[in-house]
């Protein structure tokens, strides 16, 4: 017998009606279900959706160690007491202490409440641990988060058509390893070379990503292909069009729009994309 919670559950993932669902649970022959709404499900996720379903796993696993430390605590001490929150375990604590404190008080009490406030004390060095390994595992998915997105920014700016034996991820790592990228309390972010800012001279802001991966490849002395592909070159026809264009592609719609116009194969699709997300890095391609 299925729980109704289970079964809403299972609605809400296959889109079929509970009721539908609960008639082909309980019916004795076997019974077709129909999965086509299912099928229509988008199951692919953002990175910030991805993150924001990191990090709120992160949180549960924190509170479900604290559930669970308050629990322990209350079980081998006889605490009574419902639920299973910090607050109310502290108070039941106390209680204890001050009633077995009374019932010996021609005995030691000293040593009684001395004894149950290092209980407390140990409890909440516990607690804190917990609370704070759980922060800590939250700061970490944050920072890989970031460190992949800015990555993914890197990449996009690096040019496939580079005249070098060196692969996009060698290129990637060799970027990384003289610069870094560094936020200021104002939320502004400036690229920083061997501990220097890159900076225009005119704005005396930071250069944009892209400005700073084409400065890098020419100190390595990297050269670039002629006729590169992806930018209106006469190699390059099938591939869409001049990058002026390709930079007016910013949603979905104008991505196929643009693919069909230009009549764009399905196997010049990838490139066109690759340089889409170059003119625009935040383009996330999704279903039409």
């Amino acid at each position: 017998m299925f729980k109704k919670e289970d079964i809403k559950k299972l609605s809400e993932l296959t889109k079929i009606p509970v009721e539908t669902l609960t008639t082909a649970i309980e019916a004795e022959e076997e019974t077709p279900l129909d999965f086509s709404e299912a099928d229509k499900v988008n199951w692919t996720f953002t990175d910030e959706e991805l993150e924001e379903r990191d990090l709120e796993n992160a949180k549960k696993a924190g509170n479900t160690a604290i559930e669970m430390a308050v629990k322990e605590a209350r079980n081998e001490n006889d605490f009574k007491f419902e639920g299973k929150t910090v607050p109310n375990l502290v108070k039941a604590a106390l209680a204890k202490g001050k009633e077995e404190g009374l019932k010996e008080a021609n005995a030691k009490p000293n040593e009684t409440i001395e004894l149950q406030k290092t209980k407390i004390e140990e409890l909440q060095e516990n607690i804190e641990k917990i609370e704070s390994d759980n922060k800590e595992e939250i700061d970490r998915l944050k920072s890989e988060n970031s460190r992949m997105k800015t990555n993914k920014d890197i990449a996009a700016t690096i040019p496939d058509n580079l005249d070098t034996p060196l692969t996009n991820s060698d290129l990637l790592t060799l970027y990384n390893s003289e610069h870094e990228l560094k936020t200021d309390e104002n939320g502004e972010s400036t690229w920083y070379k061997n501990g220097k800012p890159c900076l225009d001279e005119k704005s005396k802001k930071s250069k944009p990503t892209n400005v700073v991966m084409a400065e890098f490849i020419k100190d390595k002395g990297i050269k670039v292909k002629a006729n590169p592909r992806g930018r209106g070159g006469e190699d390059d026809k099938g591939a869409g069009g001049g990058d002026g264009e390709i930079s007016n592609i910013k949603t979905t719609d104008d991505f196929y729009a643009y693919e069909k116009a230009n009549k764009i194969t399905p196997d010049k699709r990838p490139q066109l994309l690759k340089d889409v997300i170059k003119a625009n890095p935040e383009f996330i391609l999704g279903e039409s």
